[in-house]
């Protein structure tokens, strides 16, 4: 994303304000300070494992599962570069020598070494307990569609015509209408 929008990664020093933020963006980094403090306390208790699987799950089902499908054509790449970072010092104390060389890539320019840096703190003021919820109504819909689609044998090509009976979720659902659209076809 940052080599499309020609923008060099270590360049990248703060978020945006919260009302710049989509809600992909804003239940991620929601959901950074819940993984932040779950890995804290894995790693001060020697739960080593399931510290590691808390942060296995948020990577691959959160980040890159969803958020990062989520904000493909609109990217954030404050928001992208930020969790990026945050993921690299997480992971750290499980595989330093990775984490190090991507850590090169897109630190902050002023930053060392990744062994040098402070251990992440958690953000109350990032904590959007609404924009997570809402998030996963958003996945539940696409997942919906998407077993919809598997158990009638709809190729993944071909669009369909879905109607989506809600209540509570209607202006989150017209608002991310794309999304829905683009991940469920």
């Amino acid at each position: 994303q940052c080599e499309q929008a020609k923008v060099d990664p270590k360049t990248i020093t703060k978020l945006p304000k919260t009302s710049e933020l989509s809600l992909a963006d804003r239940a991620m980094l929601s959901r950074l300070q819940t993984i932040t403090t779950k890995m804290t306390e894995g790693l001060t208790e020697y739960r080593l494992s399931e510290a590691g699987d808390t942060l296995y799950s948020f990577v691959w089902d959160d980040f890159c599962d969803w958020y990062l499908e989520l904000s493909k054509g609109n990217a954030n790449l404050a928001v992208l570069v930020h969790t990026l970072r945050k993921i690299l010092q997480l992971l750290h104390p499980y595989c330093p020598f990775v984490t190090e060389e991507l850590w090169s890539h897109v630190k902050p320019s002023d930053a060392g070494l990744l062994i040098a840096a402070s251990w992440p703190e958690m953000k109350k003021e990032l904590i959007d307990p609404e924009a997570e919820e809402a998030f996963l109504q958003l996945i539940s819909v696409i997942q919906a569609v998407r077993k919809i689609r598997a158990e009638q044998g709809i190729e993944p090509s071909t669009e369909i015509a879905v109607i989506i009976h809600a209540q509570k979720w209607v202006p989150l659902l017209e608002s991310q209408e794309a999304h829905i659209r683009r991940l469920g076809k």
